[in-house]
């Protein structure tokens, strides 16, 4: 009997035949099992031991199959082969545990190194994570802002754009406007010098010193004929006798309203023949007589004093018509240096603009706009445009009807002194009952 592996077992000789087979099958399965083989999950070393322990195994299972056979030859004298199995058992299982505590341990250790290795990458990540969802974030917010300052540019665009054709500028706007900056002075211009015109007959009509009427209507017509001489004269007038020795360089202007008057936009009053011409033109149209002085003595008579008076309506009468015929002259006075003007006229195709256009020369420039094609094709540019060209006609039309009532005055003004002659001619006796011949009708 044989006792194995101290358990008290025993075994006939059959049995311990099966049961040293089982065991060889076994050590055999075992060292299959921890033999190293390739890896197919993981790269890892193979165990520094492995070839050592796979070596005494292979000795152990060497030296129990050749006690197996010894024994199968001598199955009486061979009881040492129990033993053999229990010291190579021993053996083998101190190289089974030690074997499991090195591939503990080194699994352990290769845990402990991926961990920490894992640890480093999981932070790296982790922070990189972080960094990605704020990042992220910012990318968002910078879109939104880029949306809505996009969406704020959009609407101020589309509030430009709608203003734009609401108030779009037009060229025919830049000329009224470039025309109106120069209107209101030329304005005062021509009534200052219309003004002036006429304070001049009235100087003359009260015979003041130093003037050419001093002494009279007799003194004035020597005056007026020795300027005639020098500028109006024409030389083939009164049968090539014109009382001149040359013609003059103006001859007959102060007779032709329509050369002198209204020839040019704007006159010349800085040509002191132009300026002859004007004032000639003035006592021409309206017939304006000069009255003689009065003696003191004369002067100092109810008779000499009735005279005086009605002398004195005579020259407030003739103001009052002069002003028609300077108030024209005023219109076509130079005004200020106005270099648009001018461009502005030559481009339309006028030859003779003016460098220092007058009240009336602007206004014929207004007029003049509407001559250009150009003017209609820009009505089509957008409904805003058309409005303000509507206002800018609308505006100048309220300039020539404040011009007409200022005409009208004065027109109702002659009229008025016209009326009050024929009244005085008719019913003068009236008034003056047997006094200077007056008929009474």
């Amino acid at each position: 009997m044989t006792r194995f592996f101290g358990t008290g077992m025993r075994l006939n000789g059959t049995g311990k035949a099966i049961g040293g087979m089982m065991m060889v099958l076994g050590l055999v399965g075992l060292i299959f099992v921890s033999s190293q083989r390739p890896a197919q999950a993981i790269c890892e070393d193979p165990f520094t031991m492995a070839a050592g322990v796979a070596g005494a195994i292979a000795a152990q299972v060497s030296a129990l199959m050749a006690a197996f056979l010894a024994s199968q030859a001598c199955p009486g004298a061979c009881g040492t082969l129990p033993n053999l199995y229990g010291i190579s058992i021993e053996t083998t299982q101190a190289f089974l545990i030690r074997s499991l505590d090195l591939m503990e341990d080194t699994i352990l250790n290769k845990l402990r190194q991926f961990w920490d290795r894992w640890l480093l990458a999981l932070k790296d990540m982790t922070a990189q994570l972080s960094g990605s969802l704020n990042d992220g974030t910012r990318h968002l917010d910078s879109l939104f802002d880029s949306s809505n300052e996009t969406e704020n540019e959009r609407m101020l665009q589309e509030v430009e754009y709608n203003a734009k054709k609401q108030y779009q500028t037009t060229d025919q706007g830049c000329r009224f406007d470039t025309a109106a900056r120069y209107m209101n002075s030329t304005m005062r211009t021509g009534t200052f010098v219309s003004q002036g015109l006429t304070k001049n007959r009235n100087v003359e009509a009260n015979n003041a010193a130093g003037s050419p009427a001093v002494a009279g209507q007799k003194t004035l017509n020597e005056s007026r004929f020795g300027v005639y001489q020098s500028t109006f004269c024409d030389g083939v007038s009164n049968g090539g006798y014109p009382g001149c020795a040359a013609a003059g360089p103006r001859p007959n202007w102060d007779t032709q309203p329509s050369k002198t008057l209204f020839g040019k936009e704007t006159i010349d009053m800085a040509n002191t023949d132009d300026r002859r011409a004007v004032e000639a033109l003035t006592y021409n149209i309206t017939g304006y007589d000069v009255p003689d002085p009065f003696g003191l003595n004369i002067l100092r008579s109810a008779q000499g004093q009735e005279q005086r008076a009605r002398n004195r309506e005579y020259m407030a009468q003739m103001d009052a018509v002069s002003s028609l015929v300077t108030s024209l002259v005023g219109e076509r006075t130079p005004g200020p240096a106005a270099p648009e003007i001018q461009q502005l006229r030559t481009k339309l195709g006028v030859m003779d603009a003016s460098p220092n256009p007058s009240e009336r020369e602007i206004r014929q420039s207004v007029i003049e706009q509407l001559w250009d094609p150009n003017y209609w094709v820009d009505l089509g540019d957008s409904p805003a445009a058309t409005k303000q060209k509507e206002v800018y006609l609308q505006a100048y039309n309220l300039l020539m009807l404040y011009k007409i009532i200022e005409k009208t005055e004065k027109i109702s003004n002659a009229y008025a002194i016209e009326t009050a002659n024929m009244l005085d001619k008719w019913y003068g006796s009236v008034r003056y009952p047997g006094s200077d011949g007056r008929v009474n009708r």
